[in-house]
């Protein structure tokens, strides 16, 4: 599955079609049925003739934005509403091929990728075989009609979508201000994308940036940490589980990126309740590991030789149950976060560990009273919380000094005498 190295990748592959005049969308059948405009949306979007403005990417996730010079009147019947064959409200296309703005958001799936005359068709772990261009299961096509310069939408399993829509009206959706200072221009567009506005940070972005920071409280002194250590300390949930959800703490991270970012931090990926050296350690190697990976997509080399990336494909493709890292120690498959990994156990352990910030269990403690606010004559007796009390109340009881006695048990006459009544 493409991931945020391999989909910024693809977003550079787009970026020679802006300027290049007005966009012309063609769709080689046959036309996927969801999550896909359909034809008579992409006629409007030619006939309209716009230009592509900015190529987009948050995530896994691309927006190309679309803008026309001429801005004409709506005709009197509405926009146009276009589903794409499923009851998601995400299908819901709504244009007229008359709007100033208009978001082309791509999302890859399982084998989507975006490839170019120039630039090639990138290769996928997932897929096998050299192509050439256009790949096979080629669903959308896109060219300037100016400069002549093309690219390609391609997923042969059909998870990935093409979702169109129209800048709205209300908060973070004004119209475009010419006179923006340019600062923080990202974040804007982040708040006027539909398919941007549900998930977290960009990953890229978020690890390497050094805007996002605040004060918080560790081990009695402030402290400047960024906002994604925060979000990364001191949860209850597995640390890959986290870092996968999208909508969690970042968003582009995916099973490999995942993978290889823990082994490189020894960190378990069930491991729970990370700390502030831990949560750092884990956000400058993700900035290093998406930097490195994203330049040598760009530069068309492998990976670094060190990374486990190269090994952690064999369990299942290859039969090879005994992959060993590059130090030679074996990497093993688990389940975690929903999604097979690859560990190296010998450097990866999960350490038992509780909130720093979650209180002692109350069960079978006892409550701290002030004996200088207590009366001297009024005996204190051990508590425990509601719920604890009624566990322990069943298997015994505690006289007033404190003493524990064991449940008393009916006797053999006191039985017959019950029965007998």
């Amino acid at each position: 599955m493409p991931e945020l190295p391999e989909v910024e990748h693809y977003r550079r592959i787009l970026l020679p079609l802006v300027g290049g005049g007005p966009i012309a969308l063609h769709c080689p059948p046959p036309l996927p049925t969801k999550r896909f405009p359909s034809r008579h949306v992409v006629d409007l979007i030619n006939v309209g003739k716009y230009d592509i403005k900015k190529v987009l990417r948050k995530g896994k996730v691309l927006c190309i934005i679309l803008t026309r010079d001429v801005i004409e009147k709506l005709d009197d019947d509405g926009p146009v509403v276009e589903r794409s064959g499923d009851d998601d409200d995400d299908a819901i296309m709504t244009i007229s091929g008359k709007e100033p703005t208009i978001y082309l958001s791509l999302h890859m799936g399982m084998t989507g990728r975006i490839s170019s005359p120039d630039r090639g068709v990138p290769k996928l772990e997932s897929l096998s075989g050299d192509e050439s261009y256009p790949p096979s299961h080629t669903h959308l096509i896109l060219r300037a009609t100016k400069n002549g310069t093309e690219a390609a939408f391609s997923d042969p399993r059909r998870f990935g979508s093409v979702l169109v829509d129209a800048p709205g009206k209300g908060k973070g959706m004004e119209e475009e201000n010419d006179d923006d200072d340019g600062q923080d221009e990202h974040l804007w567009e982040e708040d006027r994308i539909p398919t941007f506005r549900d998930i977290a940070p960009d990953a890229l972005e978020a690890s390497g940036s050094a805007r996002r920071r605040r004060f918080i409280e560790v081990g009695g002194t402030m402290t400047e940490i960024s906002t994604i250590v925060e979000g990364l300390m001191n949860r209850k949930k597995g640390i890959k589980g986290l870092l996968l959800d999208q909508r969690a703490v970042v968003s582009g991270v995916g099973n490999w990126v995942a993978d290889e970012l823990l082994y490189r931090c020894r960190i378990h990926p069930d491991q729970t309740y990370l700390n502030m050296t831990e949560a750092c350690a884990l956000v400058d190697e993700l900035h290093h590991i998406l930097s490195m990976a994203v330049t040598c997509l760009d530069a068309n080399v492998d990976f670094p030789d060190d990374w486990l990336f190269h090994r952690r494909w064999r369990n299942g493709f290859g039969g090879n149950l005994m992959a060993k890292d590059v130090h030679g120690r074996s990497i093993k498959f688990i389940q975690s976060g929903g999604r097979s990994s690859a560990i190296v156990p010998s450097i990866q352990k999960k350490l038992a560990r509780s909130s720093a910030h979650r209180a002692k269990k109350e069960k079978g403690t006892i409550r701290k009273v002030n004996l200088k606010d207590a009366d001297q004559n009024q005996k204190v007796t051990p508590t425990t919380s509601s719920s604890a009390s009624n566990k322990l109340g069943k298997k015994r009881k505690v006289n007033e000094e404190g003493a524990t006695l064991k449940p008393t048990q009916p006797t053999r006459m006191s039985r017959r005498l019950r029965i007998s009544h």
